[in-house]
């Protein structure tokens, strides 16, 4: 099972101005907090699903270069702890990041930018 919207694909990306592609504006916190609780987490192992893939994006979980966002790191380590209880293993999917997706208007590979690469 793979969990979307949540931590990544709650944004269009593509249709933002690009000064606001890299923010997190108003809402974004609030829906972090309350779209995933362990109530959809017991349901979806209720379900027989085994396992939940988690995708979440980089300026989800960084406010800039190695500086965390401690608020939606927590969430991941509540959803890491709810699936655990309810023995669902655990799939973290790096989905969108910063020289990948969110802010260039030609492809590039992750690590095709040195900055990126250490």
């Amino acid at each position: 099972m793979g969990i979307g919207g949540w931590l990544t694909n709650y944004k269009r990306f593509n249709v933002l101005p690009d000064d606001r592609k890299l923010c997190l504006t108003v809402g974004d916190m609030e829906h972090f907090a309350e779209y995933i609780t362990e109530k959809d987490i017991r349901y979806i192992a209720s379900l027989g699903m085994d396992h939940i893939r988690l995708g979440f994006d980089q300026i989800v979980i960084e406010e800039s270069p190695f500086v965390y966002r401690e608020e939606t790191l927590k969430h991941i380590d509540n959803f890491i702890s709810w699936c655990k209880k309810y023995k669902l293993i655990i799939v973290l999917n790096l989905h969108k990041t910063i020289e990948n997706y969110c802010n260039i208007k030609e492809n590039m590979e992750l690590l095709d930018n040195e900055r990126n690469a250490i």
